[in-house]
């Protein structure tokens, strides 16, 4: 919108003229602000490139639009959320399922068309590392169970692996068994206990067995940056 305040300074009234226009080729662009857009969109280029990104590679072409929007997914299993739980489990050996919390997705927008690597940095602008976690049945039940619960804010939990049933949570077609330890691959945050009810999911956790680190001097270790993962995800998808 475009408003245009006009002040009578006699009767010291205010009227208010708005006018809805799009922004579109019809609108030239500010030299100024131009200038200014330009300076930091190369240092954020340069600050991705020095982490190991190219933003401007197309990893992929969604010819269907994929709903990114806050309000999905912090309260369903949306396709994006799948995707991004898949890529951490594939680049997770072992694992048997791959978790995170929805707050991590940030576009709140669709995706459509060529994607490039600076979508999915936009996408998720925090990272993180994708740890794997040997925990016992009784843990993973209580974290989904309290992740399904969360709906609605960013404690909502995105997930592959795992299905949710009318009979309970599964696990390669079998309900979660409480004395039995599953590989879960989940991104850093979420073991911190600093998401929405997850106090008890940290590393201390009687149920923790072990918590396995990507290697971080190895450079193709995809655990490192759950981004990484994403982008090669997608490139072994689209070819």
């Amino acid at each position: 919108y475009i408003h245009k305040l006009i002040f009578d300074r006699h009767n010291k009234l205010t009227d208010i003229k708005s006018e809805l226009k799009k922004v579109n080729e019809s609108v030239a662009e500010d030299p100024g602000v131009k200038t200014l857009v330009d300076e930091w969109t190369t240092r954020a280029y340069k600050g991705f490139m020095d982490k190991g990104f190219d933003p401007n590679v197309v990893v992929s072409n969604f010819t269907e639009s994929v709903d990114g929007r806050e309000q999905l997914v912090r309260n369903e299993l949306s396709t994006l959320g799948y995707l991004i739980a898949t890529s951490m489990q594939q680049a997770s050996p072992g694992s048997d399922a791959a978790i995170f919390n929805s707050g991590m997705i940030r576009i709140d927008d669709f995706l459509q068309g060529e994607i490039t690597q600076y979508d999915i940095i936009r996408t998720m602008p925090f990272g993180g590392k994708i740890l794997q976690v040997d925990m016992k049945g009784t843990l993973l039940r209580k974290i989904m169970d309290t992740g399904w619960n969360n709906k609605g804010n960013g404690g909502f939990l995105q997930f592959a692996g795992i299905e949710y049933t009318a009979s309970g949570w599964k696990v390669k077609g079998e309900l979660i068994k409480d004395d039995k330890t599953y590989n879960i691959a989940l991104n850093d945050f979420l073991l911190s206990g600093m998401e929405q009810n997850m106090d008890f999911l940290t590393k201390d956790n009687p149920d923790v067995i072990k918590v396995t680190l990507p290697d971080a001097e190895n450079k193709t270790d995809l655990r490192n940056d759950i981004r990484f993962a994403v982008i090669n995800y997608l490139e072994k998808w689209n070819h």
